[in-house]
């Protein structure tokens, strides 16, 4: 409840401060028009008919009718309440494993791991999948037992919602390799049996998509993109600062160096596989903070237990213990209502709207004002903003469909500012004006060229024309 109310009434504006955001309810609106999957890329003017499809389609249909009937307040609603739900669930794994003060602790530090995340996208919705597939695995494989078909469900959900499917597939392997540990001997061989069976069955799920197998490999094809690491999201990690990754990895340096992590040596590559996640794309820091925590409580708990045996539980003790009985139902209506409440608050006072700096509002009724045509040049930022405008884009965040043919050279002309890769876009894609942070590095080009005009201006965007016929 609190992370909820605090995410709605307090963070707004990272949430719907990503330009994909407007990409995924404009195709969202697509999908349901046609009522169709799209194959080939409808929404830009560098690559139009070239085959693509929306892998997150499922999820971009939730997003656009939880707009058209929250508008920006609901999906923002939304992404609160996917996170409070993930952090539920965490928080009722760990309680079952640890005392209650730590299981808080953890899940207050998965909190802030996943705040760092915390968009208006498909991975959002994600997330519950994500705690509930591997929360369920690890309970079977602690207690060596074979997983629960019901989980099918949830893979068969999960890869039309979200590329991290392929996640829960390989994560299978580890855990069965943990349940065949903890198994007694003489019962390995039926339980490696019903295991294989299982993740066969996962497999095959995955075939349930729009593409089938291509659409099943596809999270692999990203991972593999020559110009990945350009998008921020998709960069190594920096520590800068004091941030949510330090601090999960400081706490579980003194809970190994206090005695009190001594983790099966397939949990501990686990963690390690997570960690080299986080660290070389971080957007993967939030899968760290969720699953670490799963992954150690059994161990640390049983350690914990057996270290404080003799000692009397303190009233500190007892306080967090009573925080953890379940919620009665007028508890859980009070506390729905008070989010409803929250959200609605919010919208009625305008509190909820993706920033100008990628929505470039004023600048886009200029140019529609203009009168003008024509492809346009567009930083990064603002290709959302054009498509949910209806205005076809050089470039948006659909990394698998721009990477060999446009990013190479977008990024020598627009991030490192080339006047020669600047000139080479410009003709290659026939581009008759170009839309602009007012940081870009390709600002002094445009200001330089005798041939364009500046047209307009504020802090959010410049648009230049070229041979403008407005003063």
């Amino acid at each position: 409840m609190v992370s909820v109310l605090g995410v709605l009434g307090f963070s707004t504006f990272q949430i719907l401060g990503d330009p994909d955001t407007l990409l995924h309810l404009r195709i969202g609106q697509w999908i349901f028009s046609h009522q169709a999957v799209p194959t080939v890329d409808y929404f830009s003017h560098s690559l139009p008919g070239e085959p693509w499809v929306a892998h997150e389609w499922l999820s971009e249909l939730i997003l656009l009718m939880v707009y058209q009937i929250g508008g920006w307040g609901g999906l923002v609603f939304l992404a609160a309440s996917c996170l409070g739900l993930s952090l539920a669930l965490l928080a009722m794994f760990l309680q079952k494993r640890m005392p209650p003060i730590y299981a808080l602790l953890f899940t207050a530090l998965a909190f802030f791991a996943m705040s760092t995340h915390l968009l208006v996208r498909p991975h959002i919705l994600a997330w519950p999948l994500l705690l509930i597939w591997v929360s369920s695995l690890l309970d079977s494989a602690e207690h060596h037992r074979k997983p629960s078909y019901l989980l099918l469900l949830v893979m068969g959900l999960w890869v039309n919602l979200h590329g991290s499917f392929i996640f829960g597939l390989a994560i299978l392997f580890p855990l069965a390799l943990l349940a065949l540990q903890n198994a007694p001997s003489q019962s390995r061989r039926a339980l490696m049996k019903q295991w294989l069976i299982f993740i066969g069955l996962a497999f095959a799920t995955c075939l349930f998509n729009p593409q089938g197998l291509a659409g099943a490999i596809f999270p692999l094809q990203i991972l593999n993109l020559q110009n990945l690491t350009t998008i921020v999201e998709w960069m190594p990690y920096r520590f800068a600062g004091f941030n949510s990754l330090e601090i999960l990895l400081f706490v579980y340096m003194v809970l190994a160096l206090l005695g009190l992590l001594k983790l099966p040596i397939i949990t501990i590559v686990m963690l390690l596989g997570l960690l080299h996640m986080a660290l070389t794309h971080n957007r993967y820091v939030s899968i760290f903070g969720l699953l670490s925590p799963m992954l150690i409580a059994s161990a640390f708990g049983l350690a914990y237990s057996q270290k404080m045996a003799d000692q009397v539980p303190s009233k500190m003790d007892d306080f967090f213990s009573r925080l953890t009985l379940p919620a009665g139902f007028y508890a859980i209506v009070t506390v729905a209502g008070l989010m409803v409440f929250t959200a609605w608050m919010g919208n009625r006072m305008n509190r909820y709207a993706p920033p100008e700096r990628t929505l470039a509002t004023l600048a886009l009724n200029a140019f529609e004002s203009s009168g003008k045509t024509g492809p346009v040049l567009n930083d990064y930022q603002f290709g959302g903003a054009l498509i949910y405008r209806g205005l076809p884009v050089l470039i948006d965040g659909r990394a698998d469909l721009y990477d060999q043919k446009l990013m190479g050279s977008y990024v020598a002309a627009m991030i490192d500012g080339k006047p020669s890769a600047l000139t080479n876009l410009i003709d290659d894609y026939h581009i008759s004006w170009a839309l602009l942070a007012p940081e870009s590095p390709a600002i002094p080009y445009f200001d330089n060229q005798a041939e364009w005009k500046q047209f307009y201006a504020d802090t959010n965007a410049v648009i230049y024309f070229k041979n403008p016929q407005v003063n």
